[in-house]
């Protein structure tokens, strides 16, 4: 994976847009699109570039992704050259400190997370690694699928209506206040069927070499905090959908609950991430500790639930041919996923599958929406930029 972070620091938006117009969308794109998977244990990032020229010149999805760490208020402080990582709603002043680092983080799992500023916040801290603070851009996000649909059929569209209020709301960076990047348009799909674009269809709109079209498949999306489920049928059709509350973050509650009575300390996030990584804690900089036990029995203690409701799923359709596993927690669990589903498709990045669906869903189907409200909003700034100031 070809890392996204700072790629518009040292690539100016200009000429990213020119080579891409140049090569690819014959003059189409206004603003870099970006999408982000704005999830509770982590978000990814994924845009799409262009490497060499002429007959050579190829398109690529480039990524990047933190975890989802922030927590109210101010609690780092720049010293000789470091960031501070504050990002606020111009409207409200409301800030959240994000770092990797920060202790005490906001726990993410509540219902109205994917519209609040914690979301807002995290969303922007991964466009300003990107380079993108004080530009415009097109931001594609997402929901699980049960917060998507309303019902069996149709969109819920009071939370998306909510969800992209919330992300075009202006934000500022640093306690200069800084303009972060300006959210000019604002999209959201559906996590799980996202994902299956994505292993279906290339940066081309074509469809990958050996993947049928024609066979009915399951998408497998553990996440953070919620495990989606989705039949998508021929025709790109979907039969059937489910969304667990289970994921990742409840695989970090275990382990915490299994080193707090193992070593009587509570690890914090970071050396909680070192256990799931490496197996391996390492407190107060001292001697490594094998955490393997600790490990297998919080990832058991989450997945066993999760494959007994694939199982009870995926019954409906006998005459499903693939099941595709993407998301975090198949990144995390998939020895234990083999062990039960043996001829499981996993995606390289599992993790980053439903934010490069996004983009791809976003450029190949809704490109011209999408500029099309990218460039009512340049014209608008446009001529209030260029009107004069009435003389009394």
């Amino acid at each position: 994976m070809t890392s996204a972070a700072g790629y518009f620091k040292t690539t100016p938006i200009a000429e990213y847009i020119t080579k891409l117009n140049k090569e690819f969308f014959e003059g189409d794109l206004l603003c870099p699109v970006v999408s982000v998977d704005d999830g509770y244990a982590q978000n990814n990032a994924a845009v799409l570039v262009i490497e060499g020229t002429g007959d050579s010149a190829v398109l690529k999805i480039i990524e990047d992704k933190i975890p989802s760490l922030a927590r109210r208020g101010r609690h780092t402080s720049a010293v000789i050259g470091g960031a501070v990582n504050l990002y606020g709603v111009v409207e409200s002043n409301e800030e959240y400190t994000v770092s990797e680092w920060v202790q005490s983080p906001e726990d993410t799992r509540t219902p109205d997370y994917s519209t609040t500023t914690l979301n807002l916040s995290l969303i922007h801290h991964m466009l300003n690694r990107l380079g993108l603070a004080g530009e415009n851009v097109a931001l594609l996000t997402g929901l699980p699928l049960e917060q998507y649909m309303d019902g069996e059929e149709g969109t819920n569209t009071i939370l998306l209506e909510k969800k992209k209020k919330n992300l075009l709301r202006d934000v500022y960076v640093g306690p200069r206040k800084e303009p972060s990047a300006k959210v000019v348009f604002a999209g959201i799909y559906p996590e799980a069927v996202a994902g299956i674009v994505d292993y279906m269809i290339d940066e081309y709109g074509d469809m990958k070499p050996g993947v049928n079209p024609d066979v009915v498949r399951l998408g497998l999306d553990i996440g953070g905090n919620t495990t989606d489920m989705a039949i998508v049928l021929p025709g790109n059709q979907l039969g059937a959908k489910k969304t667990l509350e289970y994921g990742v973050t409840h695989v970090k509650d275990r382990l915490r609950q299994l080193l707090m009575k193992r070593f009587e300390c509570e690890p914090d996030d970071t050396l909680l991430e070192e256990a799931l990584m490496t197996k391996r804690v390492s407190w107060f900089g001292g001697d490594p500790e094998d955490v393997t036990a600790e490990v297998g029995d919080a990832i058991g203690c989450v997945m066993q639930p999760i494959l007994a409701e694939v199982d009870l799923f995926k019954r409906r359709f006998p005459s499903l041919k693939e099941i595709i596993g993407f998301g975090g927690g198949v990144a995390l669990m998939e020895n234990l996923i083999r062990d039960r589903y043996p001829n499981i498709i996993v995606l390289d990045n599992a993790d980053g599958a439903n934010a490069r669906g996004f983009l791809k869903c976003a450029l190949l189907y809704d490109l011209d929406t999408i500029m099309s409200v990218v460039h009512t909003y340049l014209n608008a700034s446009s001529q209030v930029e260029n009107t004069e100031p009435a003389i009394a």
